[in-house]
């Protein structure tokens, strides 16, 4: 939070679950057992409070199929349909998206260079991957530093020698990209090509 500039951080009261099978899955307050209503109106309170004209979520897979980004994105998006009731409801939903366009460089990039790609294989970046015409892509460049900073910090799921925190420098520019589907939208006008989140609001 310190290196992005984040002021708030808000936990909704869970735990973290597991992948599929395993036994973190059992514990009762796994956020993958939690009750959909519970969360729904825990999230509805953060928007009353916030009012965000801009909702972020996971897609349908969860990124990965991780239990809980399956869950958040199920929760977020029946929150975001529920805020339609608010006084100053959320414009739009966005899901996190995948280009393939992107990873395909990237991944090709590193084969060459000798780098271990733990990047996903041509099967799972088709099964994953979003039509580029239907895909919001946000030029970060210019806060790139930043981003790596923030992942530097994330170490229970990026070992400081990890591939990614380590790309030569001009490999970074595949990183320079976000690439966000717009899943919903209330009195706004959209079309393909998007670059800002915000646009039409």
């Amino acid at each position: 939070c310190r290196v992005l500039g984040v002021q708030e951080l808000h936990f909704l009261g869970y735990r973290d679950s597991g992948m599929g099978g395993s036994p973190d899955n059992n514990h009762p307050q796994a956020f993958c057992r939690a009750e959909p209503a519970e969360v729904v109106e825990r999230l509805l309170t953060l928007f009353r409070r916030f009012c965000p004209q801009v909702v972020i979520t996971f897609g349908p897979d969860g990124g990965y199929g991780h239990p809980d980004h399956v869950a958040i994105h199920r929760h977020a998006t029946a929150a975001w349909r529920e805020a339609g009731n608010l006084p100053q409801p959320p414009r739009k939903l966005y899901y996190t998206a995948v280009s393939a366009t992107a990873f395909r460089r990237l991944r090709e990039a590193m084969w060459r260079r000798g780098l271990i790609s733990e990047m996903p294989s041509e099967e799972e970046i088709a099964r994953r991957a979003v039509p580029e015409e239907r895909l919001t892509a946000v030029d970060i460049r210019d806060f790139l530093g930043k981003k790596m900073a923030a992942l530097r910090c994330h170490r229970t799921q990026l070992a400081p020698n990890h591939p990614w925190l380590n790309l030569p420098e001009d490999l970074r520019e595949y990183m320079g990209y976000e690439y966000f589907l717009l899943a919903g939208a209330r009195g706004v006008e959209t079309g393909p090509g998007e670059k800002d989140l915000f646009t039409g609001l």
